[in-house]
C-alpha cells in the first residue's frame, strides 16, 4: 500500500526515533528488511537514511521448513511403524511416536532415560555398540536398513526392521529411526525352518 508506506515514512520522520527495522511486504510477492536511522550534520538531524534488503527467499525458506516440520509432525505422531528420533552424536532418543511407546510398553520419559538400551536385545549383535555405529553410519550420509532385535518392558524379545536416515527436524540434525514390527514374520520363518531340519534329519 503505496499510501501506507509514505505515512509510515512521515511517521519516522515525525517521531525522533535513534533507529528502526520493520518487513515489508509489496504487491508482487517480494519481501524487503526496511533500516532507519538519523542523518546527522554538525550535531543535528537533517534528515533520516534508510537502507533495504531482499529477504525473500530467506522467508519463503522459513516458510518452507515451518511447513515441512509440520508435515514431519503429523506423519511421526500418525505412523503405523514406530518412529524414534536420535542424537546423531550420542545416539540417545530425543522422541519417540505413539507406537513406539505402545510397542515397547516405555513412557517418553524411560525412553529418554535408557537411551539405546530401550530398543536394544542388550547382548551383542543387537545391544547398543552395534546400534550406536549403526547411528554413526546414518549420520555419516549411509542410510541404513537392518533387522532388529528388541525388547518389551515385560522381557518379551521382538524384531523390528529398522531404518536409519539423516533429517533435519525443528533445525536441528537428526537420526530418524522407522521400525516396522517384523516380530511375526521372524518367528515363523524360525519356525519353518526348524521343521525342514527336522524333516531332513
Amino acid at each position: 500500500d503505496p499510501v501506507a508506506f509514505l505515512n509510515g515514512i512521515r511517521e519516522l520522520e515525525a517521531t525522533p526515533v535513534p533507529s528502526g527495522l520493520d518487513v515489508l511486504e509489496l504487491g508482487n510477492g517480494r519481501i524487503y528488511e526496511r533500516t532507519t536511522r538519523p542523518h546527522r550534520s554538525d550535531g543535528s538531524v537533517v534528515g533520516r537514511v534508510y537502507g533495504f534488503r531482499d529477504v525473500t527467499e530467506h522467508r519463503t525458506a522459513e516458510e518452507a521448513l515451518r511447513i515441512s516440520e509440520a508435515s514431519y509432525r503429523t506423519i511421526f505422531n500418525s505412523a503405523s511403524d514406530a518412529m524414534y528420533v536420535h542424537d546423531p552424536r550420542t545416539g540417545a532418543i530425543l522422541d519417540v511416536n505413539q507406537r513406539a511407546i505402545e510397542f515397547h510398553g516405555l513412557s517418553r520419559e524411560e525412553f529418554a532415560r535408557l537411551g539405546i538400551r530401550a530398543v536394544s536385545a542388550g547382548e551383542s549383535p543387537f545391544s547398543e555398540v552395534e546400534a550406536l555405529e549403526y547411528i554413526h553410519r546414518a549420520a555419516a550420509g549411509q542410510p541404513q536398513l537392518f533387522t532388529w532385535r528388541a525388547r518389551h518392558s515385560s522381557g518379551r524379545m521382538l524384531w523390528i526392521e529398522v531404518n536409519l536416515r539423516g533429517a533435519v527436524i525443528d533445525g536441528c540434525e537428526r537420526i530418524l529411526a522407522t521400525a516396522p514390527d517384523v516380530t511375526q514374520r521372524i518367528e515363523a520363518e524360525a519356525v519353518l525352518e526348524r521343521s525342514q531340519g527336522e524333516i531332513g534329519g
